[in-house]
């Protein structure tokens, strides 16, 4: 695709460049849709391996970690809150290597952060350090919502000033 878009930089009048990058577009498309459509079916089978109480529990949990890490990687923050909302109100048992409710409640943080949600974020943060103290990602979480405060403070403070100008410049 570089290689086109450069082509197409060098040579506006390079027609069959602009062609074939708006067929690799409408090709990546699909792509993106089928391998979406692939992932839900992944993840309602793990949502119905999870409802399995004949599978060991281990496994369970082994399969909604990988789930959500791989949603998590492939950009997926609404299907990841969805999925990683259901598994923390499942309210699975830990076990020795995880605490699944834990994850899932991370995961539900991150995914109202990176979807631009502070609000519920910030909320979802101050349940995970409450319900999860000194757990190993309370400090991630600690962290992210430190940083969402700040930037919050940032944005108060940089509209503030800019009421000042304005005002400034009215009078």
């Amino acid at each position: 695709i570089a290689y086109l878009k450069e082509s197409v930089a060098a040579d506006p009048e390079f027609s069959y460049a602009l062609d074939a990058l708006k067929a690799l577009e409408q090709r990546l498309n699909r792509y993106r849709k089928n391998a979406d459509l692939a992932a839900d079916e992944k993840l309602r089978a793990v949502m119905q391996q999870l409802h399995d109480d004949t599978k060991p529990l281990m496994e369970r949990q082994m399969a909604a970690m990988q789930a959500m890490g791989t949603l998590m990687s492939s950009f997926r923050y609404r299907a990841l809150l969805g999925f990683a909302t259901s598994v923390y109100q499942m309210k699975l048992p830990k076990t020795e290597t995880y605490n699944i409710q834990e994850y899932a409640s991370m995961y539900i943080v991150l995914c109202h952060q990176m979807l631009k949600e502070v609000d519920p974020a910030l909320a979802a943060g101050e349940r995970h350090l409450n319900e999860f103290p000194g757990s190993s990602t309370a400090g991630s979480v600690e962290l992210q919502m430190r940083n969402m405060i700040e930037d919050r403070r940032r944005l108060a403070d940089s509209n503030a000033e800019a009421q000042q100008r304005l005002k400034e410049v009215d009078d």
